[in-house]
């Protein structure tokens, strides 16, 4: 477990001395006026809510544990309390009701509370969601900024502790405590929706004609005018008296008013200020009834994007959320997720995706797997090709020596250019590397533990981490003198081991752990290691050692910025580093074994085909592994003479693995060479 889970923040000092007492937090805007302002009396906020929350509502949960397997990284579970608790919330709540107005609320105020119920120190046995206006923060320390939640209703109050409470908030610039709702954006869109809802119900009330003036002739006394202005509103005016004529005498006429330029300006922006909410709330007009460019395609094309803009992330946050708050109770490596595949509107697009997975023939199974959302299985590095896919031509259309941007390539096939050679040779030499790997792993783990110990001990001489200086936790020189007494004997036998099969290579042979290699050749023609090649070698093992060494550096002065940043102790910023060593020591060994063995039996090769007085060119062999690069697998048959450079990537390389080029183009390549051997006697 990550020991700094509550961390000191320096703004939140200053956010807290701000606030007198021990008071709650209140709102700036009451979510209940906000409610009743939007969501009540605004038909387009209702709409936009309900399409987003009874969305999110209809996808089903289902429950994952994380396993520890390098074929299978997630097992789904069936039956498990807490998919029990998901999908029966509460005894008054099925799962749609619960998360249907859990993100009501976050989509109306911005905030959204729900609280587990259950035995302490156990998992929950109930889930609620709790009106947003009820509730209030109430402020703790810098150490832990919220203490816990106020729940109020008629004057009387309950507290929540901040465990008890999962708090869902929008993104607020200006709050530190509260979620920034929709509607208080779209404010002025929702004033102007209830003007202009007021302004058709007093049209529909008035005939649903433009207004109009009673003309008389001659001049009226107060009387005679509020007798007239009555009898036309008694049978002229509203719904029920649409059509009927009215009967004018005495010199007295109606006369209608056009409708002016400003009215017509009214309802075109009636129809803007709908969409400009439908905006906010990412949900396309479409969908909640403006039917201008409303089409069968259109409206396909709108609910898809509603899903893929609106809910899957709403869904996301929420997932999230869960797996941070509720999965942890019911214990480790629980992963709560959402069906996706069970979206009605993202099917098309998922078959889709399907069929692109299925057509991609230069995939293997499990990355075309991978690419669908499934986990790898067994086996599944095998690359599929149709039966119709033939090549056309057999050559690249260069002449025999023929430089190329990438070497030369030779019209005439070398003896490992035949394909069942090729893969034979590349076998062999995984062979080896993954034989190698195996006793420099613990090496490297015993390495890193014993300089762990070494930085800890050092640590414990300051008393503030604004002292520590990195270059000052470890003896550089020092280090370099343990690397080479603890790695250099690994170094010496795989380089042996390499310039051996270089030289059996040479000979169309293929190196054998069985029956030794040196038995295959001739007495006083196994490889050497001369003085020049062992110089070498030293400065290799430096080099890695130093490499090494700095990447340790880069990793502890990162943790130290940090520390310094958030005010940690000594103590905190050494359980920090020996977590980080800790945790990382397997995953890097493993990685330092694959580049340093892949590196070192290339060298090795080299030095062997150097040795044979039958080779003079080498040849890149591509792993074509799942995880290859592309410049790698562009450089495969790429033909140099063995004092000349590969270029790969844009880099010179004399073999795979030379720390001549970057880590990018270096790290875990398993990338060979083939020495130019043309077709032998009986080959």
């Amino acid at each position: 477990m990550w020991p700094f889970k509550k961390k000191v923040n320096p703004v939140y000092q200053t956010i807290l001395m701000s606030l007198l007492g021990d008071n709650p937090i209140w709102t700036k805007k009451e979510i209940a006026r906000l409610t009743e302002a939007g969501y009540q009396n605004c038909s387009t906020v209702y709409a936009c809510v309900n399409e987003r929350a009874g969305g999110a509502a209809g996808i089903p949960w289902v429950l994952y544990r994380k396993t520890m397997s390098k074929d299978t990284r997630k097992e789904k579970i069936e039956e498990h309390p807490l998919i029990d608790l998901i999908r029966r919330p509460n005894p008054q709540e099925g799962q749609s009701a619960l998360i249907m107005k859990t993100m009501a609320f976050y989509l109306i105020g911005g905030n959204s509370y729900l609280t587990r119920v259950g035995p302490e120190n156990k998992p929950p046995l109930e889930l609620y969601s709790i009106r947003p206006d009820r509730m209030k923060v109430l402020p703790g320390n810098a150490m832990n900024p919220i203490r816990g939640y106020r729940y109020t209703v008629s004057g009387r109050w309950k507290d929540f502790s901040s465990e008890e409470i999962l708090h869902l908030k929008m993104f607020h610039p200006l709050s530190d405590w509260y979620g920034l709702s929709p509607i208080e954006v779209a404010a002025k869109e929702v004033d102007i929706a209830a003007m202009s809802r007021e302004w058709n119900m007093k049209l529909l009330q008035n005939d649903c004609r433009p207004p109009g003036g009673i003309v008389v002739e001659g001049k009226l006394d107060d009387k005679q005018r509020e007798l007239i202005e009555k009898r036309f509103a008694e049978r002229m005016a509203g719904y029920k008296n649409v059509g009927r004529p009215p009967v004018l005498e005495g010199g007295v006429k109606w006369e209608p008013w056009a409708i002016t330029p400003k009215d017509m300006d009214w309802l075109n922006s009636d129809k803007v200020n709908i969409r400009k909410i439908c905006s906010i709330y990412n949900v396309a007009p479409e969908l909640i009834g403006d039917s201008e460019s409303k089409t069968y395609s259109n409206y396909q094309e709108a609910r898809k994007a509603l899903y893929v803009e609106a809910i899957l992330p709403d869904m996301d946050f929420l997932r999230d959320e869960f797996n941070n708050w509720l999965s942890p109770a019911f214990g480790d490596r629980l992963y709560l997720d959402y069906d996706r595949d069970s979206i009605e509107a993202l099917k098309e697009e998922q078959s889709a995706l399907y069929k692109r997975a299925q057509e991609s023939n230069f995939l293997s199974l499990n990355e075309k797997r991978v690419m669908v959302g499934l986990d790898e299985v067994p086996g599944g590095e095998m690359i599929y090709m149709p039966i119709s896919m033939v090549p056309i031509g057999g050559n690249s259309g260069k002449e025999d020596g023929e430089k190329s941007r990438f070497g030369f390539k030779s019209k005439n096939k070398s003896f490992w250019q035949a394909p069942e050679r090729k893969e034979a040779l590349w076998n062999n030499f995984v062979m080896r590397v993954k034989a190698k790997e195996k006793p420099f792993i613990p090496l490297a783990e015993d390495y890193q533990l014993e300089q762990r110990k070494d930085i800890i001990k050092t640590l414990k001489k300051f008393d503030n981490v604004n002292e520590i200086n990195p270059d000052h936790l470890f003896d550089m020189d020092k280090e370099a003198d343990m690397y080479k007494s603890v790695f250099y004997a690994w170094y010496w036998e795989t380089l042996r081991q390499a310039g051996e099969s270089g030289k059996l290579n040479s000979k169309g042979l293929l190196f054998e752990f069985e029956s030794k290699a040196d038995m295959s050749l001739k007495q006083g023609d196994e490889f050497e290691i001369t003085p020049e090649i062992e110089e070498e070698l030293q400065k290799k093992v430096f080099y890695s050692g130093t490499q090494v060494n700095q990447t340790t550096i880069a990793q502890i002065d990162r943790t130290l910025r940090r520390a310094v940043q958030e005010s940690w102790t000594v103590e905190q910023f050494t359980q920090a580093i020996n977590h980080q060593i800790e945790e990382f020591s397997v995953w890097r060994a493993r990685l330092w074994a694959r580049t340093e063995t892949a590196k070192i039996e290339n060298w090795g090769q080299h030095e062997g085909y150097k040795q044979s007085e039958f080779v003079n060119r080498q040849i890149w062999l591509s792993a074509f592994a799942p995880k290859s690069r592309d410049t790698h697998m562009a450089a495969d048959d790429q033909i140099v003479g063995l004092d000349e450079p590969f270029i790969v990537g844009g880099e010179y390389l004399r073999y795979p693995g030379d720390e001549n080029g970057s880590p990018e183009n270096i790290c875990n390549c398993l990338c060979t060479t083939s020495p130019e051997v043309m077709e032998l006697p009986g080959g």
